[in-house]
């Protein structure tokens, strides 16, 4: 990770993890048909593609926010292609950093046929410069929809039965990353709002990847 920070290597580097024990790979359990997730940032990105994954685990209801409300043309196909598995998707606009909003939705997502049982939070925006260079614009933009987000979020849904609470990190908290500061700090501050919600005996799970599902109730992975 150092050598490609530093833009000292050619072509492409390769990590290859160790390989699990054949006896220790079981395969994912499956969600109940009951279950209902709300995503925000769902309509793109890592978003979408954990709806697409949830879905095919067994997620039968699906809520997939963002701030316009409105896939793009390349995911509209996408989503459409997960209702025609039988998947109840619902697509709408909500800012995640507004708390009221928040909480109005959660209301009647934990009062669907299909109840609200686990929640993502990948939203996020990039503001990349030079941390001398950087506005406090540039930070608010950065920080708002991960920790205001995350927040809110955490508050309106203390009172639902949860299974789930996923938050979207980044390796970044880790290692660091040029022109990232802000971005580095939100997610700091977001682990900190998963840290909070453990230390309660809340769900919550932080994946740092943001390539696969973690399983793990309360964690940080």
């Amino acid at each position: 990770f150092r050598l490609m920070q530093k833009s000292g290597h050619l072509g492409k580097i390769v990590i290859r993890p160790p390989e699990a024990p054949a006896h220790a790979r079981a395969a994912p359990a499956p969600f109940a048909a009951r279950d209902g997730w709300l995503i925000v940032g769902g309509l793109s990105g890592f978003g979408l593609s954990t709806a697409e994954r949830l879905a095919a685990r067994g997620a039968r209801k699906l809520w997939l926010v963002s701030r316009s409300g409105k896939p793009g043309p390349n995911e509209a196909p996408r989503i459409a292609r997960l209702m025609e598995t039988g998947v109840a998707v619902e697509t709408a606009s909500l800012d995640v950093t507004d708390k009221g909003a928040v909480a109005a939705f959660v209301i009647d997502a934990a009062h669907d046929a299909i109840p609200l049982r686990g929640v993502v939070h990948s939203a996020m925006t990039l503001r990349d410069k030079l941390a001398g260079d950087l506005t406090e614009a540039d930070i608010d933009a950065v920080v708002a929809p991960k920790v205001a987000g995350a927040m809110a979020l955490d508050e309106a849904t203390r009172a639902v039965p949860l299974e789930h609470f996923i938050l979207y990190s980044s390796a970044t908290t880790l290692i660091g990353n040029p022109h990232q500061a802000a971005y580095v700090a939100a997610n700091k501050a977001l682990e900190a709002v998963a840290a909070d919600r453990c230390a309660a005996g809340l769900p919550a799970c932080v994946n740092r990847n943001s390539a696969a599902l973690a399983g793990d109730r309360k964690s940080v992975v």
